[in-house]
């Protein structure tokens, strides 16, 4: 079993077991571009383990071969705002990977930033995300590797979301990316 597997199964096994409630997402992706598409699934989970401190634990995979897994603890300082720090590996040379990211939601609104480093070099997503109806949302997604240009959801269930960004500017190539996915949430 290589590391990666084994980091996995103890943060799963681990977490979960100290914690009162554990969510899983998994969110299978396509970024269609005319010079290269690529498929990958980002994957992760979060729980407490009192009312202001947890614990989350994010992995992914792309076809390209690129996989990583890292985590740490979160702290809830605000009922609005999560952030957190986290470590963990990665498939390229020097394996370290380090993170840091926050979430910070209303009634409507949302805003995540998630922030990476080491190993393969920096990398960075933020979604800004307005739901405009029970079902319908709209904002902007910025994305190492990608760009950043405007992003729609629809609401299948309270489970499952599909979600497409266009990249419009700033966009990794001579040609404009469009990202297809859907999040399911456990």
């Amino acid at each position: 079993m290589n590391k990666f597997g084994l980091i996995l199964i103890l943060v799963l096994l681990a977490c979960p077991a100290i914690a009162g409630e554990t969510n899983f997402w998994a969110e299978p992706q396509i970024v269609y571009n005319k010079e290269n598409s690529l498929s990958r699934i980002d994957a992760g989970l979060s729980g407490s383990i009192t009312e202001t401190i947890g614990y989350y634990a994010f992995g992914n995979v792309l076809s390209n071969g690129y996989r990583q897994i890292y985590g740490g603890p979160n702290w809830k300082p605000f009922s609005f705002l999560e952030v957190g720090v986290g470590v963990g590996l990665e498939s390229v040379k020097p394996v370290l990977r380090r993170n840091a990211y926050f979430l910070a939601t209303g009634e409507k609104v949302s805003l995540f930033g998630t922030f990476e480093n080491s190993g393969s070099g920096p990398f960075h997503k933020i979604v800004l995300n307005y739901q405009a109806t029970g079902q319908l949302g709209v904002g902007l997604e910025e994305e190492t590797f990608f760009g950043r240009g405007p992003r729609f959801t629809y609401a299948i269930n309270k489970k499952a979301t599909l979600f497409v960004t266009r990249c419009q500017w700033e966009c990794e190539g001579d040609t404009k990316s469009v990202k297809f996915g859907i999040s399911f949430n456990f």
